[in-house]
């Protein structure tokens, strides 16, 4: 579950320029918890002047970004047409991201997998699933 965007901000800092009008005013703000985040930029003189908007060439999201160090999870369930002793499916399941997974089904019988993954902060940008390490099937979804 994402909690909210977490980040420190410092303090102003000024260096001199050769004039109060060539001034560097800076201040550092580290985003630390996974989000996305919204900033914008205002500024305001002495004088009371605001600034202009900020050009950023028409880019769509100049002032978002996101912060994700955290992995995505899956889980594999495996189901069968082959019925246990009780006249239920066989059905296993596994969670997290596997490297390797080792079935114990030898039938005639049907066998049904279903791979579903999630990340709280990213979207899945691609799934994978090898058969004898040969690519069967590949979505990359483009954002």
């Amino acid at each position: 579950m994402i909690t909210e965007p977490q980040y420190t901000i410092g303090e102003w800092k000024t260096t001199p320029g050769d004039t109060p009008d060539k001034d560097k005013h800076t201040i550092e703000i580290k985003y630390t918890g996974d989000a996305v985040y919204h900033f914008n930029f205002e500024y305001t003189d002495t004088a009371g002047n605001k600034n202009e908007p900020i050009n950023v060439d028409d880019q769509k999201a100049a002032f978002t970004f996101v912060v994700d160090k955290n992995k995505p999870t899956a889980k594999i369930e495996a189901t069968s047409d082959i019925k246990a002793d009780n006249g239920s499916f066989i059905k296993e399941s596994w969670s997290g991201l596997q490297s390797e997974l080792n079935l114990g089904y030898f039938a005639k019988k049907n066998i049904t997998f279903k791979l579903s993954a999630d990340d709280e902060t990213s979207a899945i940008a691609k799934y994978l699933l090898l058969c004898k390490n040969i690519q069967i099937m590949n979505q990359i979804r483009r954002f």
